[in-house]
């Protein structure tokens, strides 16, 4: 088991996400393009509006 490192999200992470989901979903699960538009609002949402005192990516 690898040690997890909880973090702020950094410049490039907020788009490697996105597509990770994106891509293993429509692979995995058989989802279209609205699935990764889906993910990147709730990622932009969180960027908005997290309290980074007590949360991490």
């Amino acid at each position: 088991m690898s040690d997890l490192i909880l973090r702020d999200l950094r410049i490039g992470d907020a788009g490697w996400l996105i597509e990770q989901h994106g891509v293993l979903y429509a692979r995995d699960e058989g989802f279209d393009e609205s699935f990764e538009a889906l993910v990147a609002e709730i990622l932009a949402d969180y960027i908005r509006n997290h309290d980074s005192e007590c949360e991490r990516a």
